[in-house]
């Protein structure tokens, strides 16, 4: 996947989850009730593994490569979602949960060069 379907996937994703994935006082990539963070969106649930709680995006790499050969990640790409992980889990917590993470995800499709026209989908105006 390139950066840009994967920045598109996410905002897709939150804009019909519409809650971060948070529980236990921490962020997950899956929470037991099924929600999903910026990147356990983009792992396929057949490839999904539960020993992967709660590592960094760099640890996946790791000691979780067949998974995340199976989401279409790149280990190259590991900056970019690790900036995606920090918007979720930044913003997790608060009120306005997609109104607060259409700041910081605005700031990664500026970072990458990415178009954020998708961030309409998270109710932003004048998204682009």
């Amino acid at each position: 996947m390139t950066r840009q379907e994967i920045f598109d996937k996410v905002v897709a994703h939150f804009a019909v989850q519409k809650a971060s994935a948070y529980g236990d006082n921490t962020c997950w990539y899956r929470t037991p009730d099924g929600k999903k963070c910026a990147v356990g969106a983009l792992i396929p649930d057949e490839a999904y593994n539960p020993d992967c709680e709660p590592a960094p995006v760099s640890a996946l790499f790791i000691h979780h490569p067949n998974m995340m050969q199976a989401s279409g990640l790149r280990s190259e790409d590991q900056d970019f979602l690790s900036d995606l992980q920090v918007a979720h889990d930044d913003t997790a917590t608060g009120d306005n949960f997609l109104f607060n993470l259409s700041l910081p995800m605005r700031a990664i499709a500026r970072k990458y060069g990415l178009d954020a026209s998708s961030l309409v989908l998270l109710g932003e105006r004048g998204a682009g």
